[in-house]
């Protein structure tokens, strides 16, 4: 029942015509409940199929969202609310919603997040901006049941092992109240094969800037790191641009280069090509940005074809890398889809390198995606950063 705010339309209005979508809920969810019984389960539902139907918006966190009394008084018994939020960084919110989950008649669930999705590693910051309010508000509302959620949203390439760094933050707020790292690094280190809390954190904390876009951006046409230099992004509380997150992640390598690499929460190998193919890319870029304007164009271009060769071979170590931790923790299913990605993102790279090839040798005089950019690079607008919008500009342009 996941998402189904369509219902009642299509199809099913055509066969039978207008009725309100809150009476089809209930009624397709009695069905199911007594199926549930029949072999002794109990179900749960994501909350929005009621709130998002009552939203003139199709807004789950409407705040003007109106259920009618009638419709709660026929929400079936014996099926659990589950109130999902991922998003909110401030204690009063959820107050509100768990207030008005409670107006529903039943004791909700609270479903936060320890952020996976779209990630490659951990994300520190989405996840301790969300998680320590919700808790809060869950402790004084007194919320019986919290659960952590880790999506695989864009392809399930995360290293799901440094989330266990994520729900030990979790996990100590939940039961003490409070997060001491000292507590969760000697936690985390007896739990998880002395896995380094601080080792983990380096690239967690790093995640909130998106690094993945880097990756997905097409190496010819450098449509979201032109979009980074001319633009500032904010997530929560944290400002970026091309500058500050090219300096993070040189802080990084640096950090990484000392950390231990046993432990069982995150593989650290992955973790530092990550940061090496994201940085010799940022490397790259940064001069390509610069050297393709100047006057001296050929000379200054030519003068990148070892760090073109430099980003092609870390790109590949990442590639490697994530293989490896694939294999060591999932089925094949799913693995097509980030290899066709990364291998995709490999022969842009050596199309890369063999086009300036042709340039510094004067075979051509430009390089049309550099001159196409220079024209758009101030007006582009990259709203969502995923791999279809970002690997070819097809989508954008």
């Amino acid at each position: 029942m996941d998402e189904a705010h369509g219902i009642g339309s299509g199809r099913f209005k055509e066969l039978h015509g207008e009725e309100s979508r809150f009476s089809i809920i209930n009624r397709h969810l009695g069905k199911v409940i007594a199926i549930c019984e029949k072999y002794g389960f109990k179900p749960m539902i994501w909350s929005d199929m009621y709130f998002r139907i009552g939203s003139k918006r199709n807004d789950y966190y409407d705040p003007e969202t109106v259920i009618p009394e009638e419709v709660v008084k026929q929400i079936p018994k014996g099926v659990e609310l589950v109130y999902w939020d991922y998003y909110h960084e401030n204690k009063s919110f959820y107050a509100d919603w768990i207030a008005r989950h409670r107006a529903l008649g039943g004791e909700p669930l609270m479903g936060s997040g320890v952020w996976t999705w779209s990630k490659f590693w951990y994300d520190y910051e989405y996840t301790y901006h969300t998680v320590v309010p919700c808790l809060e508000a869950c402790r004084e509302a007194k919320v019986k049941d919290v659960f952590f959620t880790m999506w695989g949203d864009d392809g399930g390439y995360c290293d799901y092992d440094s989330a266990f760094a994520g729900l030990a933050l979790a996990g100590e707020l939940a039961f003490t109240g409070k997060a001491d790292d000292c507590v969760i690094s000697r936690k985390l280190e007896a739990l998880f094969e002395g896995a380094n809390y601080e080792a983990v954190l380096v690239l967690a904390k790093l995640c909130y800037m998106e690094l993945q876009r880097v990756l997905w951006d097409d190496p010819l046409m450098l449509l979201y790191m032109g979009y980074l230099k001319t633009h500032d992004l904010c997530a929560y509380d944290k400002k970026w641009n091309f500058e500050s997150m090219h300096k993070g992640f040189q802080d990084a390598a640096e950090k990484l280069k000392t950390v231990p690499l046993n432990g069982g929460s995150g593989d650290m190998v992955l973790a530092k090509c990550l940061v090496d193919a994201v940085l010799s890319k940022m490397d790259y870029a940064e001069a390509m940005l610069k050297a393709y304007p100047s006057e001296n164009r050929r000379e200054a271009v030519s003068a990148l074809l070892l760090m073109a060769v430099d980003y092609q071979k870390k790109l590949a170590a990442f590639a490697d890398a994530h293989h490896a931790m694939w294999k060591r923790h999932n089925k094949p299913f799913g693995l097509e889809s980030i290899q066709i990605r990364l291998a995709g993102q490999m022969a842009r790279a050596q199309e890369l390198v063999e086009r300036l090839q042709e340039f510094a040798a004067g075979r051509t005089n430009v390089i049309p995606e550099m001159e196409d950019l220079m024209t758009v690079m101030k007006d582009l607008d990259i709203q969502w950063g995923s791999w279809g919008r970002l690997s070819h500009g097809t989508i954008i342009v």
